[in-house]
């Protein structure tokens, strides 16, 4: 496969039923392959669209392993090959924070590693490397401290990225007042500090009112 291919194997990909498993399979094999010989193949996949598309493949597994777990306590071994070589392509190919938030594919790979027995390592592994190349691509706009980064609560990390980027955007300079530059200014600083200050400024308004 060849990164001037990927739109249509995208393409295939939607057209697949989710429980075509050997179908799936023999997709994500090829995929998995090409993309660990180069770079530019995996761009190609994500910029296409396939990681949406594969998100509902995903969201079949875990459906039919919570099924399958209820009904007979074990899961089929195609589904558990399926499932680690979904994890194999996501963790090989290049995420960019961008794609993490318009698909929210975390939140499926989170299903996986905690309904899914077989996939649940890896899906943590993946888990912590998304999260630590998010908080890394957020670079200057998050508290420093490891202690005040855990504290954020699970989708800060995605508001202060956009507020910067919106703050940031030509459309936006110079378009905004003084009051509304220190709000965002202060949206972009460690949660507890920002509420202290408005608790503050509200006390201070209160006083003057009376």
């Amino acid at each position: 496969l060849s990164a001037s291919r990927m739109a249509a194997v995208v393409g295939l990909m939607k057209g697949l039923g989710s429980c075509d498993v050997e179908a799936q399979s023999a997709v994500l094999v090829a995929l998995c392959r090409a993309v660990v010989a180069t770079n530019q193949v995996g761009s190609a996949f994500v910029d296409a669209g396939g990681v949406m598309a594969l998100k509902p493949w995903l969201q079949a597994m875990v459906e039919r392993t919570r099924v399958l777990g209820l009904h007979s306590g074990d899961v089929r071994e195609e589904d558990q090959a399926l499932q680690l070589q979904s994890l194999r392509l996501l963790q090989a190919l290049p995420m960019t924070a961008d794609c993490m938030r318009n698909t929210l594919i975390g939140r499926v790979v989170a299903q996986l590693r905690n309904h899914c027995e077989t996939a649940r390592q890896p899906a943590n592994d993946l888990i912590v490397k998304w999260k630590q190349q998010y908080q890394e691509e957020a670079g200057s706009l998050l508290p420093t401290s490891v202690a005040a980064r855990a504290a954020l609560p699970s989708d800060y990390l995605g508001e202060a990225l956009d507020s910067a980027r919106r703050d940031a955007s030509p459309a936006s300079t110079g378009q905004h007042a003084d009051a509304a530059t220190t709000s965002s200014a202060n949206q972009l600083a460690a949660p507890a500090a920002f509420v202290a200050q408005q608790q503050q400024q509200q006390h201070q308004r209160a006083a003057a009112a009376a």
